[in-house]
Formats: C-alpha cells, sequence, structure tokens
C-alpha cells in the first residue's frame, strides 16, 4: 500500500492545535473548530513515475439522516495543491471504512470506500470506488450488498453518491444538468 515519506509527513503532519478537536495537515487550509473536515490519511501515489501526496479527509460530523463528506487533495512533493476533489457518499449512506486497491505497475490504486446505512431504511450501496481521472477524482463503480454493480440515484440531488451535479442556464434561459468536471453533459 502506498504510503507518505518521512521527510513530508513531518513537514505535513496532522497536528492538534486545540487537544482533541482542531487538526492541520494541509499546509495553507485552517480547519473549523466543529462541523468541518478531518485529516485521516497521506498516501503516496505512483502517478505515472512522478510521485504525488493524497491527502484524504472525512466529514461525518452532520446529523443523521445525511451523508458523509469526502476531500481529496492531491499534492506536488514541494506542497503545491494540484487538485481537491470534494463528495458525498449518498442519503442515508455513511462511511465506514477506507482502503486502497493496488493497480498495474505505475497506475495510481483505487480508493474503495466500504459504506453502509446508519439507523433506519437507507440505499443498498455497501462499496464506491474512486478513480483518479487526469486532476480529479471519480466515483467509477457502486457495489451492492451482495457484490454486484448498482445505480447512482440521481433523481433526488442529495440521494447521489460522488461528485454532485449542478445546473448551469443554458443560452436559451433553460437549465441544463452538468457535472462538477471538465466535462458538461447537455440535457438537448
Amino acid at each position: 500500500m502506498p504510503t507518505a515519506g518521512k521527510n513530508w509527513r513531518n513537514s505535513m503532519r496532522i497536528r492538534q492545535r486545540t487537544p482533541g478537536h482542531h487538526q492541520e495537515a494541509h499546509p495553507e487550509r485552517e480547519y473549523r473548530h466543529w462541523f468541518d473536515f478531518r485529516p485521516r490519511y497521506v498516501w503516496e501515489f505512483p502517478n505515472k513515475g512522478q510521485p504525488a501526496l493524497v491527502l484524504f479527509e472525512v466529514d461525518n460530523t452532520g446529523p443523521h439522516p445525511g451523508s458523509t463528506g469526502v476531500r481529496i487533495n492531491v499534492f506536488e512533493k514541494a506542497k503545491n495543491v494540484r487538485s481537491e476533489s470534494v463528495f458525498w457518499t449518498g442519503h442515508r449512506c455513511y462511511m465506514h471504512a477506507v482502503s486502497l486497491d493496488k493497480q498495474a505497475d505505475d497506475q495510481d490504486p483505487l480508493i474503495v470506500l466500504e459504506t453502509g446505512l446508519g439507523p433506519g431504511p437507507g440505499p443498498n450501496v455497501q462499496k464506491q470506488i474512486y478513480a483518479r481521472v487526469g486532476n480529479r477524482f471519480d466515483l467509477i463503480r457502486l457495489e451492492d450488498s451482495e457484490g454486484k454493480a448498482t445505480r447512482n440515484n440521481y433523481y433526488v440531488n442529495h440521494f447521489a453518491c460522488g461528485l454532485k451535479c449542478q445546473s448551469r442556464p443554458r443560452r436559451s434561459g433553460k437549465r441544463r444538468v452538468v457535472r462538477r468536471s471538465d466535462q458538461s453533459f447537455s440535457a438537448r
């Protein structure tokens, strides 16, 4: 499993500013005392021979019913932020664990979230798999409790897993749905 080098980890280490509450791992970010993302892991990804550092942060402080927020920052070795991806695990779907799924030699590993329900009903999504695509992380597969591929529920905005969809006005004044990425999908 990829790990960060000692020198980088010491300069970016997660350190307590207020005991038990306030942590700092992003070199230029202030973390709020309550209801904010918290650093969980730092990994080194191969990045096609140019190693990049990945900071994995989680916000699981929201009320139930809700979801878990995930923020992934990719840094160059010089601590410059290359990209940031922010997404949610979906309504009533909470992250329980995260792991890396190693890929072929020079490819970045997949990030695998093990998810499940809180109290009450919710979606049958047990695994969410994310891959680095260019400078962002995209959801590439959802699995149910039997390990079979399942659908992402886009019919209600806060039910969907992964990057949030947003709408932009079309030239005619009507709205279209686009992904929060470089690619847009027209609803014509």
